[in-house]
């Protein structure tokens, strides 16, 4: 494992700002899989709580039925999926695929606990690593929405691009 935590202290953003020490700790609780092309790692709707990284190869995020799939993204090495699972103890919001065959690692929520208790500062930085990917992931996701809505040119559906903003940022209940 000593490779692996050497390559995701360097590549995987997630472990960014950790030190040598805290990444082999980490490295020794990941579980290595390795996965032919076209394999389902997660399934819209089902509920597992881990963080896979993928280590060597390339996965697809998809939603929908499998016979009318729309894929969403195209993971490469040291991307990060299952975060929002794994934070917030709700049902994928998507399928992950390989597209071929692949490496991963995966962390799970019971881990990250253990991780929490005895290595508090890495969990902390892992967690706020990933606030920043999702944050950038949304920040993509609505200049690719407001330019797609724009470009529309229907006054209608603009107005209605801007209710919808103003209610995600509005009605945020905790």
């Amino acid at each position: 494992m000593a490779v692996v935590a050497e390559k995701l202290l360097k590549d995987c953003p997630i472990f960014h700002g950790l030190d040598a020490t805290e990444i082999s700790i980490i490295a020794e609780m990941l579980h290595v899989q390795k996965m032919p092309a076209g394999w389902q790692i997660l399934h819209e709707g089902d509920f597992e709580r881990a963080l896979w990284i993928i280590s060597e190869g390339q996965c697809a995020v998809v939603k929908g039925p499998r016979e009318s799939e729309q894929r969403l993204a195209v993971l490469d090495p040291y991307s990060v999926f299952g975060e929002m699972s794994f934070f917030t103890a709700e049902p994928h919001s998507a399928s992950v695929k390989t597209l071929k065959e692949s490496e991963l690692l995966y962390f799970t929520r019971e881990q990250f606990e253990v991780l929490l208790k005895t290595y508090p500062h890495a969990a902390y930085r892992m967690a706020v690593n990933t606030i920043g990917i999702l944050a950038d992931r949304v920040r993509r996701m609505d200049e690719w929405t407001k330019n797609m809505v724009l470009s529309a040119g229907k006054d209608e559906h603009q107005a209605e691009w801007l209710e919808f903003r103003a209610k995600l940022y509005r009605d945020w209940q905790f």
